[in-house]
Parts: structure tokens; C-alpha cells; sequence
């Protein structure tokens, strides 16, 4: 048997190894983390816990292939060499970079739900309700740029033309878009110091 069969067979088996253990993790995951959260008082770990399951089983998995994909340039010599092995090695960094980015927007979002139907929706002040869901979407906005910048800095890409455009953007839209602003803030306040 050659090595390049050998270290296929090894990392087949390897990658079934991954794909069984991520299930497992999602199993257990519904059978016990999800049914304790389920007898808490507080509905907030049950619908973060349900909102990350689905990214925490792709972390697992994007996270053992990356294993298995460098065990395999590590096995065999001057594979490392290949366009196709530095192409896999982007696409696993940024395919990582953009689930756990997921992972933590689905956190801030399961949070941000829970509250608006848990706490916003028992008060009387309507700050909270209009609030939240702006926070949501500027976390959002800012996850993506904090994406892009690492997988622009990943690839050794000149990122200060990057900024700067994002900063004169950002400045254009704010000019264009300051009685609308204004109009909010003032919105925001009335809403925090009204009584009722």
C-alpha cells in the first residue's frame, strides 16, 4: 500500500470520525442541554442554546476537516507546494472566520429576541422596542466589517485603503442621512424621558 492510499484511507476515516463526534455533540446538545433549559425559570439559555446549535455543529465540523486537510499536508511530502492545498487553506480560514462570526450573531440576536419578547413587551416605555432591533443590525454591520477586515489582513491585503473607504462611506451616509438621524435621537429621547 502506498502512503498517498494509506493517508487517504487514515483521512476518510478521520473525517467519518468528525462528522460522528459533531452529531454526537448535536445530540447531546437536544437531549440534555436543551431539556435542562427548558426547566429553567428563564427562557433566555433555551433560546440561545437553540439559536448557536446549528453554528457550534458547523464550528465542530469546519473545525475537524481543517484538522484532517492539514494532517494530510503535513503527511505528505511537498504537498504543501500545491495551488490546490493553498487555495483549501484560504477556504477553510475564511469558511471558519464566517461561522464563528455566525455563531456570534446568532448569539446577539437570540439575546436581543428573548428580550424584546421577554422584557420590552412587559414594559411600558416603547426606548427598549426600537432600540433593540437598531442594536441587532448595527452588530451585524459590525461583525461583517470585523470579518472582512481579518480575512482582508489574512491574506496580507492592504486594508487602509479598505478603512478609509469605509470611513468616508460612513461619513457620506451620516451627512446625507443627518435630519433622519437627528430626527431619531430625538425620538429616542423623548422615548427615554417620557414616563409612561
Amino acid at each position: 500500500m502506498t502512503p498517498i492510499i494509506k493517508e487517504t484511507i487514515i483521512s476518510i476515516i478521520l473525517l467519518a470520525a468528525v462528522v460522528l463526534f459533531a452529531s454526537f455533540i448535536k445530540l447531546i446538545w437536544q437531549l440534555v442541554f436543551i431539556r435542562i433549559a427548558k426547566k429553567t425559570r428563564t427562557k433566555l439559555d433555551l433560546t440561545i442554546l437553540q439559536a448557536i446549535q446549528k453554528p457550534v455543529y458547523f464550528t465542530i465540523t469546519i473545525i475537524g476537516f481543517f484538522f484532517v486537510f492539514k494532517r494530510i499536508t503535513e503527511k505528505i511530502p511537498g504537498i504543501e507546494n500545491l495551488v490546490i492545498v493553498k487555495v483549501g487553506n484560504g477556504t477553510f480560514f475564511i469558511a471558519l472566520v464566517l461561522i464563528i462570526s455566525y455563531l456570534a450573531y446568532a448569539f446577539i440576536k437570540a439575546f436581543c429576541d428573548w428580550y424584546l419578547k421577554e422584557i420590552a413587551a412587559k414594559t411600558k416605555s416603547k426606548f427598549d422596542d426600537q432600540f433593540i432591533p437598531l442594536f441587532s443590525r448595527i452588530m451585524k454591520i459590525v461583525i461583517v466589517f470585523i470579518v472582512l477586515t481579518i480575512v482582508l489582513s489574512h491574506f496580507k491585503i492592504n486594508i487602509t485603503g479598505f478603512l478609509a473607504t469605509a470611513g468616508v462611506a460612513s461619513l457620506a451616509i451620516a451627512l446625507a442621512a443627518q435630519d433622519s438621524l437627528a430626527n431619531m435621537f430625538a425620538s429616542f429621547t423623548l422615548l427615554v424621558d417620557r414616563p409612561f
